[in-house]
């Protein structure tokens, strides 16, 4: 896990500024152990764009579209 997440290629702003595309695409088998990691992105990027209103030039609305989402358990 401290592997994987020790860098990203995007920021969560960029969801407003850029048509952007985030898939996270988990096996059956995994979800379970992933589920707890899965809910505190969606916290995290929920939150960070929460804290304040869209700025001029962030013109993009933020869509989450979830399959699965009540084996996600409370978010």
């Amino acid at each position: 896990v401290k592997a994987a997440t020790s860098r990203s290629d995007f920021s969560v702003y960029d969801l407003r500024c850029r048509k952007t595309c985030i898939y996270l695409c988990v096996g059956p088998n995994d979800l379970e152990v992933i589920a707890p990691l899965i809910r505190l992105f969606f916290q995290q990027v929920v939150s960070i764009l929460q804290r304040s209103l869209p700025r001029r030039g962030e013109t993009y609305e933020v869509l989450f579209l979830l399959d699965e989402f009540k084996h996600l358990g409370k978010l």
